[in-house]
């Protein structure tokens, strides 16, 4: 009883003097807005997506901040996909206060973040929404496919003498692979650019004919 009667004359009043404050109780961090590019969406940004992904070329297209790539394979490169620097800022803090893993053997070598969910962090969980609710519609309209409702992302950090060498992205039910880049200042000297390789008859890469460079807040 000591304990008790103790604990209820030192706990601190609110205001209005008849309730204690509950210091156990954590309020949620305010997430700044952030929404999806808005050209994306209009009828010619739309319209110019669809043909240059469906006609049969060999350039490399670009209106605004879309590039269209079909050589040696289809790829899309969206500069400016977020919109929200006081949402990016906040991500890339987050994504940085995750616990790396260490990945190594012949074929690459970075670190990785465990799978990303919605209780990875509230940045983490609305960047999850808009990519599912706001980029997956674009990404099915302007492809002609059906995409399924789920999203599996990771995060992965790279250093000097990091790489990650020539591989497919081919997985057993999934229908598009992507990168969201969140690199800060960065040049060419740097490295980092994703290389598109075509293949010879065998299969095997052969040269290398699209380099993509790493821009910050773009999306491949």
């Amino acid at each position: 009883h000591f304990y008790k009667r103790y604990t209820l004359s030192r706990m601190p009043k609110t205001k209005l003097g008849s309730e204690t404050k509950n210091y156990g109780y954590k309020k949620p961090k305010t997430v700044p807005n952030c929404g999806l590019n808005k050209k994306l969406d209009e009828s010619e940004s739309v319209e110019f997506s669809q043909n240059c992904l469906s006609k049969e070329t060999d350039a490399k297209e670009t209106k605004g901040d879309i590039s269209i790539i079909k050589d040696p394979f289809s790829c899309c490169v969206i500069e400016n996909v977020i919109e929200g620097e006081d949402f990016l800022s906040g991500l890339k803090a987050e994504l940085l206060e995750l616990e790396f893993v260490q990945k190594s053997n012949d074929l690459y070598k970075f670190r990785q973040s465990s799978s990303l969910s919605s209780s990875s962090g509230p940045h983490i969980a609305q960047l999850r929404s808009l990519l599912l609710d706001q980029l997956r519609p674009w990404i099915s309209k302007v492809m002609g496919i059906k995409l399924g409702d789920t999203v599996d992302m990771f995060c992965a950090q790279y250093s000097h003498t990091d790489t990650l060498l020539c591989h497919d992205d081919e997985l057993e039910g999934r229908r598009v692979a992507f990168i969201l880049y969140l690199t800060g200042e960065w040049s060419e000297e740097d490295g980092g650019l994703l290389e598109l390789f075509n293949t010879d008859s065998d299969g095997n890469p052969k040269d290398v004919v699209q380099k993509l460079f790493p821009v910050n807040n773009s999306f491949a």
